[in-house]
């Protein structure tokens, strides 16, 4: 979940982000870019049961694609700085 605590610690880490957007909760449009540079961003979609369904095969291409660490340094100055 996005406006948890432990996503915003995993946000200072070097590893991996993907992140499964289920459409509920906005993100800023000024920060948007940020955000994408530091997670891959896979939209889920909903079926007929209003159950979030996600393509399979974009979410592979997110996990295994790419670098496997990622830069941290903007979320960590933005939570640790003076």
């Amino acid at each position: 979940v996005i406006n948890s605590t432990t996503f915003w610690e995993a946000m200072c880490t070097d590893r991996l982000i993907v992140f499964v957007d289920l459409g509920y909760i906005g993100r800023n449009p000024a920060l948007e870019a940020r955000f994408r540079q530091r997670c891959r961003v896979v939209t889920a979609h909903y079926d007929e049961r209003n159950l979030p369904r996600v393509d399979g095969s974009e979410l592979a291409a997110a996990v295994v694609g790419g670098a496997d660490r990622a830069d941290p340094s903007a979320y960590r100055q933005l939570f640790l700085a003076d």
